[in-house]
Parts: structure tokens; sequence; C-alpha cells
């Protein structure tokens, strides 16, 4: 945006009104308006200063311009910003989607953008696709290649300069796509001067893949035994717990057998001394026996 020539206020076209676009986060130092005439413009939050954006169409057409909220970019559809805030939606309730009338994606105008139900959706789906030589897939997804379109990547294959994953996204096809038109796995009767299909190309690099998803394999089964090891090595200390508790149980009651050992010792000399004394007294009475049989004599 520093190179960017702001103004005080944008010029507007003829008719042209704006509206200020509610954004998902908080802006950082502009706000976002839209047009009835399919602009979008920033606003300086400081000094006031107006600038009208640039979007860029994106791989199916529609106009796109990247914004800075709090938290990251965000991006900022004119197609859609026009049908929220200037095409009117019809009283039909399931009128869900929103077109382009006149089947160009670049032409944001207010009343070149429609509200239509799902049926009225696929119907302009259909006629875009007639009217732009796309072939859909039998079963729904993204358009087949056109021969146009084969014929120019292949042309970009016998130059050599752009890399097939460059190739692949301009066109909007997978890398895969491409490498069978370069096999002539796929669309070989479409005929380029210079172009000559490379099979062996194809071949090599469904070994390459081969061996990739083998190493991929033997990988992930070297991770996978480190865990096993460790679940077994948790699983062995709970093993060894248990005999130290019973080893401990056992260690406890040897050392409580000599406590009751001695507990019995104790007792016995008491149970010794108590029959000692009763002796003591028994013996006592025997030699006081005889005194008293003297005094009776006398």
């Amino acid at each position: 945006m520093s190179n960017v020539t702001r103004q005080k206020k944008v010029k507007n076209l003829s008719g042209e009104r704006w509206k200020k676009i509610e954004t998902p986060r908080p802006t950082l130092k502009m706000e976002y308006y839209v047009s009835n005439k399919g602009r979008i413009k920033s606003k300086s939050k400081n000094d006031g200063s107006e600038h009208t954006l640039n979007p860029t169409p994106d791989k199916k057409d529609y106009l796109k311009s990247s914004i800075k909220l709090e938290g990251g970019s965000y991006g900022l559809y004119v197609h859609m910003q026009v049908a929220k805030y200037w095409s009117k939606k019809p009283k039909k309730k399931n009128a869900t989607r929103f077109i382009h009338k006149d089947l160009n994606r670049l032409n944001n105008k207010a009343d070149n953008i429609v509200w239509v139900t799902e049926d009225e959706w696929k119907e302009y789906i259909r006629a875009r696709a007639k009217k732009y030589g796309f072939t859909p897939h039998r079963k729904g997804g993204k358009p087949k290649l056109t021969e146009a379109k084969v014929r120019k990547i292949k042309e970009h294959l016998v130059k050599g300069r752009m890399p097939k994953s460059k190739i692949a996204a301009k066109y909007d096809v997978s890398h895969t796509q491409v490498n069978r038109i370069e096999s002539g796995e796929n669309w070989g009767h479409v005929k380029v001067p210079g172009f000559i299909a490379n099979s062996n190309k194809m071949k090599s690099g469904t070994k390459k893949k081969a061996a990739k998803k083998t190493v991929a394999k033997k990988a992930a089964a070297k991770k996978a035994a480190p865990k096993k090891k460790a679940a077994a090595k948790k699983a062995a200390p709970k093993k060894k717990a248990t005999a130290k508790k019973t080893t401990a149980k056992k260690t406890v009651a040897k050392k409580a057998a000599p406590k009751k050992k001695a507990a019995a010792k104790k007792a016995a000399p008491k149970k010794r001394a108590t029959a000692k004394k009763t002796t003591a007294k028994k013996t006592t009475a025997r030699k006081a026996a005889p005194k008293r049989t003297a005094r009776k004599k006398k």
C-alpha cells in the first residue's frame, strides 16, 4: 500500500453510490466500501483519503482483492459484496444463489448480479459451460479440459520454460493430468508441432511413486516399533511394582514376627515370677507348720 497514490476522494462514476462493507474481523488502517457499479475502495481511518482497489481474477474468473484484517489477510470477492449490499433478493424464499446474468464474471454491476434458486443456478452453469466450451464430468466436479487448452499445455511442454506445476495451476488441472498429457496417455489425438509423447517419463514416474510408497510403509513400521516397545516397557514396571509390593508385605511380616516372639518372651517371665511367688508361699507355710505344732505340745 505504500506505493499506492491516494486521493482525498475517489471520483464517482455516473450514478455510482457506495456502501460500507462489514468485515468478519476488525480492519487495521482502512475501511472498505462497495459501489453499485462493482467497484471497491478503501478509506483511511487516519486522514480519510481514498483509493480504488484493483481486484484480480482467480482461476474461475471471479474478481478478488486481498485486504488486511486483524489476525491476517482476507479475500474480498467483488460479486459477493455487490450481491450482499446492492442486489435485491426476490420474494422467493429458496433464492440462495447469485449469478452473473450475462455469464461474464468480470461484470460485477448491481444489475448483472442476480439472486436465483438452486435449479436456476444449475441452468446458469450449463449455459456458461456451453458458451465457454467446458465439458463437465459425468459424475460432476470440475469441467474437463478442452482441446484448445490441451494444445496450449502441449505448447508449454514443447517450450519447456514453464514448470509442470505452474502449467497445472494455470489450467486448473492436476499435476498428474499434465504428466498423462506429456506421456500421450491422455489427449493423444491432439497434435501440436514439435510435441512427442514421452511414455518413459510416465512409467518411471509410476515406479518412483511405488518406490516412495514402499519407503513410506517401511518408515511407518519403524516408527510404530518403538511405540510397541515403549508400551511393553510401561507394562513391565507395573508387574515389577506388584512383585515389590508382595515382597514388601512378606518383609513386614518377617519384621513383625520377632516382635511377637519378644512380646511372648516378656509375658513368660511374669508367669514364672507368679509361679515362684506361689511356691515361696507354700514353702513358708511348711516351715511355719512345725513351729505351730511345737507350741501346741508345750
